[in-house]
């Protein structure tokens, strides 16, 4: 019925479709044209990674010293620039001077990184500033040591007071990967002061142990010291000492004079006074100690103090001889023809149930191997525990002896006809056997020494030993007291 309206369409419903190529398109040149707007903001060095400069350090050597006027150059001024970076380049230098001198010495000033010449002064300022160029010296990663080295001209005299330093850190120009930049750290720093002299001078060091006693008859070390100049090297040429008993000393008693136990001299004595000529070279250093050795070949019995008194040495820079500073007593020693000599020995302090090893000592014998022990006695403190027993081993074996044991005191009594011989060395340990051991127990023991040189009539003292039949007691005998022993559980 419905034929004269002609055709008739599909009666499906059709969606309209969504443009999304469009709001795409829209969204892309959005987001280009954000980032285009932000880059602008922000700029172009914003976006470049930031750069930090090397930390580079300098330090200087700020000791002062003394330089001979003939010298034929020194240094002035040591430093160290610490870098912690590769590739950094040592560009400018300005350095600034102070103290008493004419300015113009130090035209002819140079600067050495080690043995290497690296620069040489472009200008000296009005105020005394000294500018070098460097031409992008390459540092080593760590310390690099340089020194300004001045080759002393006729501007240069007695009594001239040099110091050399950086006033800031813009002293010191560096570059690295195209960047500059100065050293870090706190400024000024200063060298030290540097004093011209005429010529140089000696100084002695005493390095001795002084011993207690030494043996007449052997060998023995009597002084050792050290020598040094300050101002130049030197060439050593004579030594004297004084000896405080001249009477006793005879002209064919020798002494010898060792650096590291090579043979430097022999001594002649003339009116008590021990003289060394040094006949073949040996250089004295001012930047460093040269060590002596004074033996004595033999020496009678009695006590002598040994005094440096004259030091004859010439100065390579100035041709004149350096003076010692000072006398230097060297030692005080007094010999004697014999003595023993006690040492602690070595043993397990630890104490348990049975025996026991509650001091350990060694003697040795020096002058003669004809010393006996007659007489030892130990202090005893003990804890919780009871001894029950005791014994004396001599050299690993038991040793028959009178052993007398108190609440205070072990006295081991080795008797006149059967003495303990002591030839060359002996080590001797008391051993004790030990019942009701606890926890926090302890045994201590002690060798007693003796406070006056003079025997007791009734031989109470507490050591005595004898040489020939003469008795002796252990009043000041070497290395006594010894340590006390403590043995807990």
């Amino acid at each position: 019925m419905f034929e004269h309206l002609g055709h008739v369409p599909d009666v499906k419903s059709i969606k309209q479709k969504t443009n999304y190529k469009v709001y795409l398109s829209f969204l892309l040149f959005g987001i280009m044209f954000f980032l285009f707007a932000y880059s602008i903001n922000i700029g172009p060095s914003s976006m470049a990674e930031t750069y930090t400069s090397p930390d580079i350090r300098v330090l200087v050597n700020s000791t002062d010293k003394q330089v001979v006027v003939d010298s034929p150059q020194f240094s002035v001024f040591d430093f160290i620039i610490k870098a912690e970076a590769e590739d950094v380049f040592l560009k400018n230098l300005k350095v600034n001077t102070n103290g008493l001198f004419d300015i113009d010495l130090f035209n002819d000033l140079k600067l050495y990184n080690g043995s290497t010449q690296i620069g040489s002064v472009m200008e000296i300022d009005g105020n005394g500033n000294i500018y070098f160029i460097l031409n992008d010296y390459l540092l080593q990663k760590g310390d690099n040591f340089f020194s300004f080295i001045l080759s002393p001209n006729k501007t240069i005299k007695v009594g001239d007071v040099l110091s050399l330093g950086f006033e800031d850190n813009n002293n010191i120009s560096l570059g690295h990967q195209e960047k500059l930049f100065n050293v870090k750290g706190q400024f000024p720093v200063n060298g030290g002061l540097v004093n011209v002299i005429e010529k140089g001078s000696l100084q002695a060091f005493n390095n001795f142990d002084n011993p207690d006693y030494i043996t007449s008859n052997t060998p023995n070390v009597v002084a050792s010291f050290s020598l040094t100049t300050k101002g130049e090297s030197a060439s050593l040429n004579k030594l004297v000492f004084e000896i405080a008993d001249p009477e006793e000393l005879l002209e064919e008693q020798e002494f010898i004079l060792l650096d590291d136990q090579k043979l430097i001299a022999r001594s002649f004595i003339v009116d008590g006074e021990i003289i060394f000529d040094i006949n073949k070279p040996y250089r004295l250093n001012s930047s460093s100690q040269n060590y002596f050795e004074l033996h004595a070949i033999s020496l009678p019995v009695g006590e002598f103090k040994l005094v440096l008194i004259e030091v004859q040495a010439k100065g390579y820079a100035s041709g004149k001889e350096n003076i010692l500073d000072n006398r230097l007593t060297l030692s005080s020693v007094e010999v004697v023809d014999f003595i023993p000599k006690f040492y602690a020995g070595e043993f397990k302090q630890s104490l348990s149930e049975g025996w026991n090893t509650l001091y350990a000592l060694e003697i040795k014998s020096k002058g003669s191997d004809d010393l006996e022990l007659n007489k030892l006695t130990w202090s005893l403190e003990k804890f919780g525990v009871n001894i029950e027993q005791a014994e004396i081993w001599v050299d690993g074996e038991p040793y028959v002896t009178d052993l007398i044991i108190k609440d205070d005191m072990i006295v081991m009594k080795a008797g006149w006809d059967e003495a303990l011989k002591i030839s060359k060395n002996v080590e001797i340990k008391l051993l004790a056997r030990v019942s009701d051991v606890d926890k926090g127990d302890f045994v201590k023991t002690h060798l007693l020494v003796d406070n006056q040189p003079k025997v007791d009539e009734d031989f109470a003292d507490n050591i005595l030993w004898s040489h020939q039949g003469n008795i002796f007691n252990g009043y000041q005998l070497p290395h006594l007291p010894l340590d006390p022993s403590v043995l807990s559980n």
